[in-house]
């Protein structure tokens, strides 16, 4: 399960979030975000994210609204993002 915390209107996202763990992850993420004000999310220490990374990410904002902003996205995961065509979705470059 990937650890979540929030600090200064920041959800950071690190350890894990695979398909074995997202399920705990999302309820984690919709009560941090029902109770927090959060405008960024940082995944500068996320060490291991498949798509199941992703589908949380969409739950986010989903949760969070879509001024809600990534940081920090792993290059594997930015690769995801563009073979599946999200980057508008995450408001991302396209030239990424």
């Amino acid at each position: 399960m990937a650890d979540l915390h929030v600090e200064q209107q920041t959800l950071h996202v690190s350890g894990l979030v695979c398909f074995e763990t997202v399920n705990a992850d999302v309820i984690q993420v919709k009560k941090l975000l029902a109770n927090n004000t959060i405008q960024f999310v940082d995944f500068a220490h996320l060490q291991q994210g498949d798509s199941t990374c992703i589908a949380l990410m969409l739950e986010m904002l989903r949760q969070g609204g879509e001024n809600l902003r990534f940081n920090h996205i792993p290059q594997s995961l930015l690769r995801l993002i563009k073979l599946s065509e999200l980057e508008t979705i995450f408001q991302l470059s396209p030239s990424l």
